[in-house]
């Protein structure tokens, strides 16, 4: 863990001090650094609680240099010329322990880092977009080549707040000194809601001074939907951040768009615009005979038909096409009738970038009907 500390010194050249690092964990010998900044070369007066035996700097070529301290009444003195003082700046460590490789210059290494089992690679920052439900675990493992981990430097962000693995949902598993895995259960995060979106932040760092540690994220939000009269539970992809159009249940209200509706704000859905697929889901309370789909598509300019799409159904393991579309051109109405299949989920589902030609990143429905036997 780094501490931040204040720092008295003496100096012959204007100098800001500007902070002190320890390793506070109390199996390990503490490492006292500072971070100095100065216009000219400086000699620093530096109290102590001890003599210092040895001292070093970071030079402009990120090498370190041995410096000579000399003691002084309870303070050690040390000069900062302009090798080390490139650019105006060096970190300055005394009595470096012996368990410290001050030539380590690189964070931790990633093994792994994924979201409910699933792997996302080197991947720093990953937006999982929409989502039907929120991630309940998210796991990095790490491991460096040159020092411990930090165990203080283990934190995870999540809702605005702060957690550490004496948290509920955060633990850290250790496999040595140098690697172990931290892993977040989600839902057990204290005081975090994730009903509509969310995002999570995992940090880890080792104890070398580069100050460069591992950071990996992870967003999303999660698709909304709406219960119907009849028990339906029916889901979007994605709605769009444009004002006007966040009533998206208007696409089961039984109103259609003609040619000359003035908007289609708070008449249509209209999905967020990406290049991912969208899509349109029915799920029933419970299972049903459905044989066809309804769709009557936004009027803005021309009608908005998608160009490419499928009507399927859920047989208990995976979607089933029933109906695949492809090279649509412009209508109000698409009629899709199949035989009758009893199941308990019906969607449409939109490929990426498979929507009306003027704009193949939206899907835009004014209405959606399933069709029962």
């Amino acid at each position: 863990m780094r501490t931040w500390l204040g720092c008295w010194c003496l100096c012959t050249a204007f100098v800001l001090v500007v902070s002190v690092a320890a390793a506070q964990e109390q199996a390990r010998e503490p490492i006292v650094s500072y971070v100095i900044q100065s216009t000219s070369p400086v000699t620093l007066t530096i109290p102590v609680a001890g003599p210092t035996e040895r001292a070093w700097a970071r030079g402009a070529e990120g090498k370190w240099h041995e410096l000579e301290p000399q003691m002084r009444e309870g303070a050690v003195e040390l000069r900062l010329g302009a090798e080390e003082l490139h650019s105006g700046a060096t970190v300055l460590v005394l009595d470096p322990p012996a368990w410290l490789n001050l030539q380590d210059a690189e964070p931790p290494r990633v093994l792994r880092f994924e979201v409910d089992g699933k792997d996302l690679g080197g991947t720093q920052q990953v937006s999982l977009r929409w989502v039907e439900r929120a991630p309940r675990r998210i796991l990095l493992e790490v491991e460096d080549a040159a020092n411990p981990l930090d165990p203080g430097s283990i934190i995870v962000t999540a809702g605005g707040k702060l957690f550490r693995p004496s948290d509920a949902g955060v633990t850290f598993t250790a496999a040595g000194e140098r690697r172990g895995t931290l892993e977040v259960n989600i839902p057990r995060l204290a005081g975090v809601s994730v009903r509509d979106s969310g995002a999570v932040v995992l940090t880890i760092d080792d104890y070398a001074l580069d100050y460069e540690g591992v950071a990996r994220s992870v967003s999303w939000r999660v698709s909304p939907s709406t219960k119907l009269e009849d028990g339906t539970v029916l889901s979007v992809e994605s709605v769009t951040d444009a004002s006007g159009w966040q009533n998206w249940s208007v696409v089961s209200d039984g109103e259609v768009m003609e040619q000359g509706d003035p908007t289609t704000a708070g008449v249509t859905w209209l999905s967020e615009p990406h290049d991912g697929p969208h899509g349109i889901k029915w799920q029933f309370p419970e299972p049903r005979k459905v044989s066809g789909v309804d769709l009557w598509w936004a009027y803005y300019q021309c009608y908005r038909t998608s160009v490419k799409y499928e009507v399927q159904t859920w047989d208990g393991e995976k979607w089933v096409t029933r109906v695949p579309v492809s090279g649509q051109s412009e209508r109000q109405h698409s009629e899709h009738r199949f035989n009758a299949v009893e199941t308990t989920r019906v969607r449409v589902f939109q490929p990426p970038m498979s929507g009306h030609a003027g704009r193949a990143e939206y899907m835009w429905l004014a209405e959606a009907q399933v069709s029962y036997e």
